[in-house]
Formats: structure tokens, sequence, C-alpha cells
């Protein structure tokens, strides 16, 4: 049902894209948050919702690439890895109970690599 879903206006170009030869190679697209970014800020959208990404050449006769996900086994599913950094990290310490105690606040930011 491709067609039938509402299509963001943001998009990205993936060019000088490598030929796919190699069968069960892994590919790792350009950035994407643009896109998500649109999704996630519709009307209606709460965390848990499902999120589906097509790959769409715009361009006719060009170096289409086609991806399939891979349902009976979940070590091949197609993975989504999100990179996330809080805008504003705000830290308040209550320093008279450690009065001369070197206090270190560290922010650590994650990557996660989870099949959808």
């Amino acid at each position: 049902d491709f067609k039938a879903r509402p299509a963001t206006a943001a998009s990205v170009d993936w060019d000088n894209i490598e030929p796919w030869l190699t069968l069960n190679e892994e590919h790792t697209s350009v950035d994407i948050k643009a896109i998500i970014q649109e999704i996630t800020s519709r009307a209606g959208w709460v965390p848990g919702n499902s999120l589906v990404v097509f790959l769409d050449s715009k361009i006719k006769n060009s170096r289409m690439r086609i991806g399939w996900s891979y349902d009976r086994l979940l070590a091949m599913a197609p993975q989504l890895e999100v990179t996330y950094a809080p805008s504003e990290y705000v830290v308040t310490i209550d320093s008279d109970p450690i009065k001369g105690v070197p206090v270190t606040i560290v922010m650590v930011l994650w990557r996660t690599k989870t099949p959808l």
C-alpha cells in the first residue's frame, strides 16, 4: 500500500550509491532525521506508533536500489539506528551534603541498533 500512505514533504538525496552486488550485504542510508521528525511531529503521533520508511527513486533510469524486509529471521530484519542527544541537559546539585567533595557530571550519548 505504498501509494495509499501519506508522503512527507521532507526528502533527502542519496547520491553516489555504490552498486549493491552482494546478497545479504548491509547498507547504510544517508541521514533521514528530517523525514523522521516530520512524521513524529504529525498530529496524532504518539510514542509506540509503527513507522514505515519507503525508498523511492523519483528519477527515471536512476541506479535504483531495492531493499527488502526479511520477516523469517530476526537477525536479518531491517534495523533503524537512532542516535539521541537531548537538546538541553540540566543538572541541579545540592552541594551542602558534599562540601569539599569534587563532583563530576557526565552526559552520555548512546547508539542503539535494535531490529524493528
